[in-house]
């Protein structure tokens, strides 16, 4: 039997000629990339925020930490002083903070060495005092110069400082969170802030003067501790960062964390608090008149304009 075969021949010479084959395609067209960067750019958008969210919830975390730390150094310097920080005192240069500096004097497991003139310190114990969501300038600022004027000599070493470190003066020196010093009131009995005497104080102290009326407040005079207000995250401006007062917009609590602020209690607890709530003591409002309650020290209802107390 014959087998016949057929070729494919080209015009009059009757010569084989080979079938071309399909070039391989080694890349993308054009509608096939724009595909993938649409696919990848919705992922992009829907993944963010959810990161975004995730690292502001870890930064609030590590802030709520920090506070707890300090809660921890105020019942060691309670435990050991019976009387408050308070919030301030004075020298020739100012108001300087010396609630954070007793506390961290409270944290300190060793005596301290301080810096050496014109240097500058990255801190360790004093990062405990910096919520991770601010700003880093609003650090503990650690620097050292010779005793006297903007930095501590012997004198303010009594308060805990370093002799030579910067004082943290309220007027110009950033700090990141606040300390309840007035409670909820302007006023009391016709003296206003600054002038109030310890015994008439309502919050944590403020103003420290020795050898007057105004000096540490008595940590037994506090009714409730786990309903009362000690330090907070505040309204970062670089004026009177280490000071907390409802009743004046640039000493408010700060909405660092979702509008609001991270809180610590006096018994160490730290809570949560939109910003609008902290601020929010008009006794007129029920939970005006209950957040008012959290601001004093005796856990009453207190008029702001004359401190007079509402109710019981």
């Amino acid at each position: 039997m014959k087998t016949s075969h057929k070729s494919v021949s080209s015009g009059n010479f009757g010569r084989p000629v080979a079938v071309a084959s399909r070039p391989r395609r080694n890349g993308f067209t054009l509608v096939e990339l724009l595909v993938v960067i649409g696919i990848i750019a919705l992922l992009i958008a829907i993944l963010l925020p959810a990161l975004s969210k995730a690292r502001a919830q870890s930064l609030q975390v590590a802030c709520a930490s920090n506070l707890r730390q300090m809660g921890i150094a105020m019942v060691l310097y309670t435990n050991e002083w019976k009387y408050l920080p308070g919030c301030q005192a004075f020298n020739g240069n100012g108001p300087f903070a010396i609630w954070p500096t007793r506390l961290r004097n409270a944290m300190r497991s060793i005596p301290s060495n301080p810096g050496a003139v014109g240097s500058v310190s990255a801190g360790g114990i004093e990062k405990a005092f910096w919520c991770p969501a601010n700003q880093e300038g609003f650090q503990w600022q650690l620097k050292y110069n010779a005793p006297g004027g903007a930095y501590a000599s012997t004198g303010e070493a009594g308060y805990s400082y370093d002799v030579g470190e910067l004082l943290l003066n309220v007027f110009n020196v950033p700090f990141s969170y606040g300390y309840n010093d007035w409670g909820a009131v302007n006023n009391i009995n016709g003296h206003g802030q600054g002038n109030m005497t310890t015994d008439e104080q309502l919050g944590l102290g403020g103003d420290v003067k020795p050898g007057t009326q105004v000096t540490e407040v008595k940590v037994s005079r506090v009714k409730s501790g786990s309903e009362m207000i000690a330090i907070a995250d505040n309204t970062t401006d670089g004026s009177w960062d280490y000071n907390l007062d409802p009743n004046n917009s640039g000493e408010w609590p700060g909405k660092i964390h979702r509008n609001g602020s991270n809180v610590l209690f006096m018994d160490g607890h730290v809570d949560w608090f939109l910003q609008k709530d902290l601020v929010m003591v008009d006794p007129a409002d029920a939970a005006g008149a209950a957040m008012n309650r959290m601001w004093n020290l005796d856990h009453l209802i207190h008029d702001k304009t004359t401190g007079a107390r509402i109710g019981n």
